[in-house]
């Protein structure tokens, strides 16, 4: 990645590093001051020490300024912004409504990390926030599918709002129940920071990305500080944002190749709503059935973030480098998940503990 940097930019990644180590190093004291600090008093809760609900901060400081001084000393002669036009954000309207939402999307989960927000109300919450951002933006909604295997297209007409909605409530859903271990959401944020850069979005947009997951790993793999539900629901709309306004204009992604992409989260996150409801449960009720869960009592955590790793980025690598039909690679890798389920089912557990006593 070869980066231009003009002396503003270097002020401003100066900026960027000194206030991410500032958040880093005083991490427990921001969190008590804001109040999202993760207690683990509940048998959901895996960790034993309290935790900052931090880690989206840094995220959304990150972007929320880059998007702030790329307008300020942009050069381009529409937005300012070189990102907001790639995206096509392109009026004053458009830019102040997407630079709203954004601050809207993490603040209504800022205070559900801080008052636990009903599942419902949260949901209303984002409907209203989505909504008023697509119609503000035509280019936002989702009009059509664009296959892989198919020369065909399907058609939303009037149902395109109703498709970009539930696209992108169904990622921030799935994105913030796929957050369980340490490094597992960086894995995952990390695995759409090379989708990125393979298709070409703006370089320095990338380059801030990429610290701000750097600052937040090295605090996460030391389990001084959590994404939170601040940072996992800002961070799966600032990609669904990214990915639709990519694909409806640069013709970037076939449908199939998105879902590859989002494949784990979003299996996951559809075997346990079936379990949940089976069991008379709510659909958002938590619980320790999610693949990491299950991985980790068979394998423990490092071995477990090798195989989710190698499950998220070996798609990635395969379609985008060797060129293989992405319809083989979901099959493969769904294949593969209940696999896993399979062999690390509880019955197998109990089998293999009375086959070595």
């Amino acid at each position: 990645m070869i980066i231009k940097m003009h002396n503003s930019f270097i002020i401003f990644l100066i900026f960027i590093i000194i206030s991410n180590t500032i958040i880093c190093f005083k991490s427990y004291s921001i969190a008590s001051f804001l109040k999202i600090i993760d207690q683990p008093n509940n048998k959901k809760k895996i960790h034993k020490e309290p935790t900052p609900l931090i880690g989206g901060l840094i995220f959304f400081i990150n972007i929320i300024f880059y998007i702030l001084f790329d307008i300020i000393t942009g050069s381009h002669p529409v937005t300012g912004s070189q990102l907001l036009f790639e995206l096509r954000f392109i009026s004053a309207k458009q830019i102040f409504i997407i630079f709203i939402a954004s601050i809207s999307i993490y603040l209504v989960s800022f205070y559900d990390d801080v008052y636990d927000i009903r599942p419902f109300r949260k949901i209303i919450c984002f409907i209203v926030i989505l909504y008023i951002l697509i119609i503000s933006n035509p280019n936002l909604l989702i009009k059509e599918f664009h296959f892989y295997n198919l020369e065909n297209k399907i058609y939303f007409s009037e149902f395109s709002i109703y498709v970009t909605l539930f696209c992108i409530l169904a990622f921030m859903n799935a994105a913030n129940m796929f957050d369980g271990l340490n490094l597992q959401s960086a894995i995952l944020y990390s695995s759409f920071l090379l989708i990125f850069f393979l298709k070409g979005i703006n370089e320095n947009f990338l380059f801030i990305f990429l610290l701000s997951i750097i600052f937040f790993s090295y605090m996460n793999f030391r389990g001084k500080i959590f994404l939170g539900n601040n940072g996992s629901y800002f961070l799966s709309f600032l990609v669904s944002i990214v990915i639709i306004m990519d694909h409806n204009w640069n013709k970037n992604y076939f449908i199939e190749e998105i879902f590859l992409y989002m494949l784990l989260p979003g299996v996951d996150m559809i075997r346990l709503t079936i379990v949940r409801y089976i069991n008379n449960k709510s659909p958002f009720e938590g619980d320790n059935n999610h693949i990491h869960h299950i991985l980790t009592k068979k394998f423990g955590y490092k071995k477990t973030m090798i195989i989710i790793f190698l499950i998220i980025f070996s798609p990635i690598i395969l379609l985008n480098l060797m060129n293989i039909n992405p319809l083989i690679l979901i099959a493969l890798l769904l294949l593969i998940y209940f696999v896993i389920l399979i062999f690390c089912s509880e019955k197998n557990l109990i089998k293999n503990k009375h086959k070595y006593k």
